[in-house]
């Protein structure tokens, strides 16, 4: 008896076991589906050609990217995300198409996401524009200001070019030993 009472007990763990085993595949199952269906709307967009136009005024550096964006996945693209300096104060983001909905994720630095009003479809190559001002690329150095620019893509760029602006009345140093160029 005692015997018997041990085996429907060990069955009853062994069921209890199961389900539970059954239940933790399937939300993990659930949750990987989940990222497959959101990550594609972020991931998917590969970045052909990249212009930056940086424009410095008194204190701040007004910049315009222009990027190409090609849809390689087999999905419409719905969003893309860039990062940004900190204290970034948006002009415009627009597309072909129209002025596009954005978002500014504040963590350490402000990451943009744009949301398309039409979706980049797949093999579709679109041209994404926006502007905006900051302070965080002009540090002042005594009697001279100082540009920075940290470019560092996740994917490979083909493509890149930078425009310095600078004011009529100023003057372009080498980093060595302050030399006008």
């Amino acid at each position: 008896m005692v015997e018997r009472y041990k085996r429907i007990v060990a069955e009853g763990k062994e069921k209890q076991y199961n389900d539970m085993g059954r239940k933790t595949f399937v939300v993990i199952l659930a949750m990987g589906l989940l990222l497959l269906i959101l990550l594609p709307n972020t991931c998917s967009a590969q970045v052909l050609t990249y212009k930056l136009i940086s424009s410095i005024e008194e204190g701040f550096a007004e910049e315009e990217h222009y990027l190409t964006l090609f849809n390689n996945a087999s999905y419409p693209l719905n969003q893309f995300s860039v990062s940004l300096p900190r204290d970034v104060e948006m002009i415009y983001v627009k597309d072909v198409y129209s002025i596009l909905n954005f978002e500014i994720e504040r963590n350490g630095k402000a990451k943009l996401t744009i949301n398309f009003s039409i979706p980049i479809e797949p093999k579709e190559a679109r041209l994404l524009m926006f502007k905006y001002r900051t302070r965080e690329r002009i540090k002042v150095r005594g009697n001279f200001n100082e540009y920075l620019l940290v470019f560092m893509p996740k994917q490979d760029i083909e493509n890149f070019e930078l425009i310095l602006k600078l004011p009529r009345d100023s003057e372009l140093y080498s980093p060595k030993g302050l030399e006008v160029v």
